[in-house]
């Protein structure tokens, strides 16, 4: 990742259980395939933003049955980085929270700007 606008270095952290690698590793050894990296699904997804030729901001929700990941992007570089694990009946509201949260940070970042809500049923 390049260095904030301050010069200081950024890092991502990533974690996973040991048994949930494991499981991985060992499907791609069945298949005589050597890896070097996993990545979160939605590190993957994240690649339509990056690549996609546009600068600017983006967004990136990226749901699974135990919950979601926000991901906020600036000009192709992560900028806001968000899982909540919920159940499915909790989503709505837990997502309500999360935008409001992304709204109040892109409020203290004249860059960014929140898309108007719309809801979608």
């Amino acid at each position: 990742m390049p260095k904030d606008s301050q010069g200081r270095d950024r890092y991502i952290a990533m974690a996973i259980k040991h048994s949930v690698r494991d499981e991985y590793e060992s499907v791609f050894n069945a298949l005589g395939w050597r890896i070097g990296l996993l990545l979160p699904r939605h590190l993957g997804e994240a690649q339509w933003l990056m690549q996609n030729g546009r600068a600017g901001d983006g967004l990136l929700l990226s749901f699974s049955e135990h919950g979601f990941t926000a991901a906020v992007f600036r000009d192709k570089q992560p900028l806001i980085l968000r899982t909540i694990s919920c159940d499915p009946d909790e989503c709505e509201d837990e997502l309500y929270g999360c935008c409001f949260s992304i709204a109040t940070a892109a409020a203290r970042k004249p860059r960014m700007r929140a898309a108007p809500y719309r809801y979608l049923a």
